[in-house]
């Protein structure tokens, strides 16, 4: 959104979510002061605000900055055709390209504090423990972020270094049949504005054990498994209950349907009629 405007112009302004509240204690002095400026400034003086989620909202609205709840449209985020199931053969063919065998777990993020990937660690280590000798992997998907230090540590800090992959940033293609492939979609953030990665798991057919966060409920509902993300014995006890193979398939299709609703071309078609509320069109 443009600081300085011309006389009589009218903004839109989007706000993802407010995880500023939760940037690592590393960079710049500049950066941590300025840190939720852009979204004041944006929410302030846009005409009208669009936020993907209704939890999004009720944090703007928390934030005192005396935004009218009538000034903000939920918009929900979409999900791409190329997110669906996949073929064995070319889940295999994408599988052998990155080394991976036997089931897995996927784990989709840039790795920062916030998605507390650590604890999701801790919590598969021990359900890999007391599943004796069942074999299978958790690989995380994801670019390093800030603070990344301390997740990429650990593997080794709960011994299972063996069985977490650190992938990287995976080619777009690849990662649909990727996640196709996967056992099941995990995360344990403490906080999002949305959940994008869940909802591409939910159109991929993928089972899901994500934190109880308000993005997630709203966006899932009762179709996935969650657990609380401070609780390594929880997360433990749902991946255990999804290698017995408990997860309800039942689940997924619902997820799949509230999938088929949250399209692209959905989002698109709300985001013109907010512009054009604006506009006057």
């Amino acid at each position: 959104m443009p600081m300085i405007r011309k006389p009589g112009m009218k903004t839109v302004g989007m706000i993802h979510g407010l995880e500023y509240n939760y940037a690592g204690t590393s960079g710049n002095l500049i950066r941590k002061l300025s840190l939720g400026k852009p979204e004041w400034f944006v929410a302030k003086y846009a005409e009208i605000l669009i936020v993907p989620s209704n939890h999004t909202r009720k944090m703007i609205l928390e934030k005192n900055w005396g935004i009218p709840e009538s000034k903000i449209t939920v918009v929900p985020e979409g999900v791409s055709g190329i997110f669906r199931k996949y073929p064995d053969e070319e889940i295999s063919t994408v599988r052998e390209r990155y080394g991976l065998t036997g089931r897995y777990l996927l784990f989709i993020s840039t790795i920062q504090p916030r998605k507390n990937l650590p604890k999701l660690i801790e919590g598969f280590s021990l359900a890999l423990k007391e599943l004796g000798g069942m074999d299978f992997k958790l690989v995380v998907v994801g670019k390093k972020g800030w603070d990344y230090e301390e997740s990429l540590r650990a593997p080794e800090r709960f011994h299972v270094q063996n069985n977490v992959l650190f992938l990287g940033r995976v080619e777009d293609s690849d990662l649909p049949p990727l996640l196709s492939g996967a056992r099941a979609y995990v995360s344990t953030s403490f906080e999002e504005g949305f959940g994008l990665p869940l909802l591409e798991a939910m159109a991929s057919e993928v089972p899901a054990i994500v934190s109880s966060i308000e993005a997630y409920t709203e966006l899932a509902g009762d179709s996935v498994w969650y657990v609380n993300p401070e609780d390594a014995e929880d997360i433990k006890n749902k991946v255990k209950s999804l290698m017995h193979g408990e997860y309800n398939q039942g689940m997924v299709e619902k997820a799949k349907e509230i999938a088929a609703h949250r399209t692209w071309e959905n989002t698109a078609r709300e985001t013109l009629s907010v512009f054009e509320k604006v506009t006057g069109s």
